[in-house]
């Protein structure tokens, strides 16, 4: 069992992964919504410059069997992302933050690692092949910027969900399902945003669930 599931079992999985495993409210549909909603909601996204959530995350690896979670914090401004995950009691297990620079990548010891992203500490580091920029997009809702397969969306004009395929560090493609689901009204400083509570994100090796109970700092 590598690093970063070492670090993690010590966190409480029961109560986490049952938080990430809720089942959604929405129905999604893929046909007769209408684009003018898509657009407005869109819109609405791409004027937020920075965020902060707080919530939960499990990792589940599918190959190896092996099951892990945390509380985590995720905080995104111009040029810079930051994920740090913790535990109440033994406070940071781990912190990555990625810029126009760089990333770095501090573990619970205190010791940092640098690479040009964050997707590459987790792949040298950790032995982690999981797509930190991809999940940086999705968390908010946003079409990502890449061609994506099957985009759904609920009546409203939010995101469903959709499939993306992401090149591992120039060999072969992992293909990607992202869910997002029980969207709810965020206030920001411009005006309240619909943004998505629950992100499910899977693969043929990895299942990642995120359960957000706060969105803030929305601007």
């Amino acid at each position: 069992m590598h690093l970063l599931f070492k670090v993690l079992t010590a966190v409480v999985l029961a109560i986490v992964l049952n938080a990430c495993t809720t089942t959604p409210t929405q129905v999604p549909v893929s046909e007769d919504v209408d684009p003018e909603l898509v657009r407005d909601h869109q819109n609405k996204i791409r004027m937020i410059e920075q965020w902060r959530m707080r919530g939960r995350i499990g990792f589940f690896e599918l190959t190896e069997n092996n099951r892990s979670a945390a509380n985590i914090s995720w905080q995104v401004a111009p040029q810079m992302a930051q994920l740090r995950l913790y535990h109440p009691l033994r406070g940071t297990l781990a912190r990555l933050e990625q810029t126009a620079t760089g990333a770095s990548l501090t573990d619970e010891n205190g010791d940092t690692f640098y690479a040009a992203s964050v997707d590459q500490l987790l792949m040298w580091h950790l032995q982690l092949q999981l797509p930190f920029s991809l999940i940086n997009e999705a968390l908010t809702g946003r079409i990502p910027s890449a061609s994506v397969d099957n985009l759904k969306y609920y009546e409203d004009g939010t995101v469903a969900g959709y499939t993306l395929e992401q090149r591992r560090f120039g060999f072969e493609e992992d293909r990607w399902h992202i869910a997002l689901s029980q969207y709810a009204q965020v206030p920001g400083s411009r005006r309240p945003v619909p943004l998505p509570h629950l992100i499910e994100i899977d693969s043929d090796a990895y299942k990642i669930r995120i359960q957000i109970s706060q969105w803030e700092d929305i601007r």
